[in-house]
Parts: C-alpha cells; structure tokens; sequence
C-alpha cells in the first residue's frame, strides 16, 4: 500500500518537540493540513505563535485525543518527560495503547508510523542486530518501548514501527562538548547507532508513504562507528584537542551497550539517506553553526544587505 503526503492531506504530529516540531515544518511545506500535539498549555501556545495549529494532547493523562479526529495520518513522536521507569511506563506502555485503543473505538484507522528507539535490543560485543533479532523486555523501560509498538502494529490500525536510533542535529549534538574538552570516550569503546534529524524526519514520511502496514523498520545510518572513532574525528574537524582516552578496565562506559544497528531494510525498500555517515551529518552541522556564526558580522557590515529601496 502507498500513501501519498500530498497537499490538503491531514495528519497530525502527536509529539512535537526536537523531531516533531520539525516533521510539522516540513509537513506544512508540503501543503498538508498539520496538526501539531503537545503536552502542555506553553508548548501549545509555542506552536502556535510558530504558525502551527496546535492542540493539547496529553497521552500520559490520556486526555485531548479529539486532536487527532479525522485524520489521514499521524506521525507518533511523543517523549517522556523524564527517563524514569515510571514516565516510560505512563506514556509507551499506558498511553499510546490508549490513543490507539480510541482510534480503533472511533472506527479510525490512519495510516501511522510509530518513532520507537533501537533501545529494545541488548546486545553486547559488537553483534550486527536486525529487525529479526529479538527484543528484550527485562527491564521496565524496555518492556514499555515493546508494548506501545505492540499496540500501534494491532490490527486494524496496522501502524508502522521506525526504531531510531540516536538522534543528533542542530541544536542536538556533541560539537560543545568535544570542543570544551568534557567527553571522554573509553579505548576502542561502543558502537554508535545514530541518525541526523533530517533523515529521522524523511525516513517517517518515507515510511508513511511506503512502509509496508504492521512493519518495523530500523532507522539508523549506514555506518556504526566506535563512539571514540567518532569523537576524536569530530575534535580534528573543529581543531580541538583529543577526547581524554579512558582505559576499558576504568571506564563508566564499559557496562553500556554495544550493538550494531543495520538500516538495511529500510534501504532495500528504497530509502536513500542525506547523510549516509556521521562525517556527512556533523559537516553539515559545522558548517551550519559556522555560517550563523559568521552571518551577524556580514550584517553589521552590511553585506547581503538591499538598500536600493531606501
């Protein structure tokens, strides 16, 4: 089945925040009819005075799901407000099943995709890890991740899953620390499993118009690299010293995870990535903090400026 995001197209962000806020931007350039959901009075009012519609949708106290009436689509990016075992359990496991157990109710069935996260597989020792490899719920946080993806592939909603892994971009990444000297990495250390905001963002849409309907999808790019690899390449980019190099045997790092995460499927189905490594991504991202950096000086200046009016 595919679907077309096409203008006058209704679909609603249910999260708006760091990914969300940016799929509605993107969404309302496309000339969809967007609704953007938030938690909170002062979120709403942000979006709104940003140019969105905005609503009040609540999944952990299960309220404002009117929001959502009529819609074509939903993009479901919501995010605990702490990383505690009880906000994951209040929000995946609790609320998202109630949104999706309204919908079926309401006799909706919008086509949705679901943003969960590569958390729910714990491997160790560098193991490539697919959308076939099992999930571990042993851990509350974990169990909760599982369930709410459980309830949005449920038929008749038929939901898609994207399992992403860390999202960095703008605003989001680790240039401050690298250049402060605050991140240390552990000798060889763990696999990172990434991916830039922007193809989080068109992997969604990619998946809504694509996806096939109760499927997982991993959405990570196409290189896990080691976290001190990345690192210590990002403080040579931006001319900072080398990451203070831990040894395995006294690293707080060590007893995290390290799994490598393969998008392959994603791409058989023809997803083609905007930055297909890290290196592509902070580039873009370095180059976009330089030219912010750079454009008040321009200004005051003068240049790029138009007089010819005055």
């Amino acid at each position: 089945m595919t679907f077309d995001l096409k203008a006058g197209v209704r679909v609603a962000v249910v999260g708006a925040g760091y990914l969300g806020e940016r799929a509605a931007r993107e969404l309302q350039s496309r000339g969809c009819e967007v609704i953007a959901t938030a938690r909170t009075p002062v979120s709403v009012h942000r979006l709104t005075r940003q140019g969105f519609k905005a609503a009040k949708l609540d999944l952990v106290a299960r309220t404002g799901f009117r929001a959502v009436k009529g819609v074509d689509a939903i993009l479901l990016c919501a995010a605990p407000r702490r990383h505690s075992d009880a906000d994951y359990l209040r929000l995946y496991k609790k609320g998202i099943a109630a949104l999706c157990a309204k919908l079926r109710e309401c006799g909706q069935a919008p086509r949705m995709v679901y943003t969960s996260s590569t958390a729910v597989y714990h491997f160790a020792h560098g193991h490539w890890t697919s959308e076939r490899s099992p999930v571990d719920t042993s851990t509350p946080r974990r169990a909760a991740l599982v369930a709410a993806e459980e309830a949005v592939r449920h038929p008749p909603l038929s939901g898609i899953v994207l399992r992403l892994g860390g999202i960095y971009g703008p605003g989001r990444n680790r240039v401050p620390e690298i250049r402060n000297g605050l991140l240390p990495v552990e000798s060889r250390g763990n696999f990172a499993n990434i991916i830039h905001v922007d193809d989080a963002v068109a992997a969604a849409f990619f998946l809504l118009q694509r996806g096939r309907a109760g499927q997982t999808y991993i959405g990570v790019d196409t290189r896990p690299v080691r976290r001190s690899e990345m690192y210590a390449w990002l403080a040579k980019e931006i001319g900072a010293p080398a990451p203070l190099e831990l040894p395995a045997s006294t690293s707080p790092l060590r007893s995290a995870e390290n799994k490598r995460c393969s998008s392959a499927k994603l791409i058989k189905l023809g997803y083609h990535f905007i930055y297909p490594s890290f290196e592509e991504g902070y580039r873009a991202i370095i180059a976009e903090e330089a030219e912010a950096r750079r454009r008040p000086i321009r200004e005051a200046h003068g240049e790029g400026r138009d007089d010819s009016a005055g």
